[in-house]
């Protein structure tokens, strides 16, 4: 059985620890010098800091500073490492690749470390890169369905057979596939630390004694006082006093119809038997408000106070009446004032 070690903590000295440290002034000099240049690819372009983390992260592959800004491709906030680097790190360590089948809908790659005999086979198709969504979020599947196959084959075996080789970079393609985060890389080792000893409890103090509260007296229910006035619903007499219903009566019939309530407002004289009332009156000479409705009223039977009272009835008895007396008017004048 593996024996787990104890955990030593690192040494205080950076530059024993860290390698990039006595070069980081030489790096940042470089970044300065090149950053507007059109070596630099356009996602770096004019970004110092950037330059110098990718040339150190590069550093650390064994990828020269120009070849890190090469191969080092920044998607989505995320440094992703191209396909091509990858293959590049994994021949420079010993170890070996060979393409079994490379074709728009599948990609075969097989695999040996170095000083192994046997070999491992990975392969990518494109019906998995549909079933995964990869194709959709990445139009390139449709453009390149070849390289990109090559390219996600060529991550699955790295990160399956040389992991120490892509130093935990994901391929763009993986970027673009599992959208803003990257891939989580796993470490080589597990530290275990043993649990700190923890301190005896105190052993707690006696809690005073709660006194006893003093019951509250209770005040017995007092019945609620009694109403005047009649019994609500619900209560002893109520029946009596709700009236029985009585009979709706019957309409009254008038001709075989029936007539329910007020009969209609007749309506108002027209306008044309205005016209024609007015030409009668100034015929029979009659240009005085009052004296066309004392007129009117006397042919009604009634006061008229305004002819814009009468109604179609009244008018045409009106009218009917002043034509006996002057005959019929053949061309009505203006509206009298009343």
């Amino acid at each position: 059985m593996t024996e787990i070690q104890p955990y030593t903590p690192p040494t205080t000295d950076l530059a024993e620890t860290d390698s990039w440290v006595p070069v980081l002034e030489s790096v940042a000099d470089l970044s300065r010098k090149i950053a507007d240049t059109d070596f630099v690819p356009s996602a770096y372009r004019g970004n110092t800091a950037a330059i110098a983390a990718t040339v150190l992260y590069g550093r650390e592959l064994g990828l020269p500073p120009m070849t890190a800004l090469a191969a080092v491709d920044p998607i989505k906030g995320t440094p992703s490492l191209s396909a091509e680097a990858m293959r590049a790190l994994i021949f420079a360590a010993g170890h070996d690749l060979r393409f079994v089948e490379s074709t728009a809908t599948r990609c075969i790659i097989e695999g040996r470390r170095k000083g192994q005999e046997s070999w491992t086979r990975v392969a990518y198709t494109m019906d998995e890169a549909k079933t995964s969504g990869d194709a959709a979020k990445n139009q390139q599947y449709r453009t390149r369905p070849a390289e990109m196959l090559v390219a996600r084959c060529t991550t699955r075996i790295g990160r399956m057979m040389f992991p120490e080789c892509l130093g935990g970079f994901p391929s763009p393609e993986e970027v673009m596939a599992m959208g803003d985060s990257a891939p989580q890389s796993f470490p080589a080792t597990v530290t275990v630390t043993a649990p700190a000893m923890e301190a005896p409890k105190p052993e707690p103090k006696p809690k005073p004694a709660r006194k006893k509260a003093t019951p509250k007296p209770t005040t017995p229910p007092q019945p609620a006082p009694a109403l005047d006035g009649p019994p609500l619903p619900g209560e002893d007499g109520f029946e009596d006093m709700v009236p029985e219903p009585q009979a709706a009566p019957e309409p009254e019939i008038v001709d075989a119809e029936i007539v329910e309530g007020e009969p209609p407002a007749e309506p108002l004289r027209s306008d044309a038997q205005s016209k024609k009332l007015f030409a009668l009156l100034r015929e029979l000479d009659i240009n005085q408000r009052d004296q066309g409705l004392e007129m009117i009223g006397s042919i009604l039977g009634r006061e008229v106070e305004s002819t814009k009272a009468l109604t179609k009835t009244e008018a045409s008895k009106v009218i009917e009446a002043l034509a006996s007396m002057r005959g019929p008017v053949d061309a009505p004048p203006a509206d009298l004032p009343f």
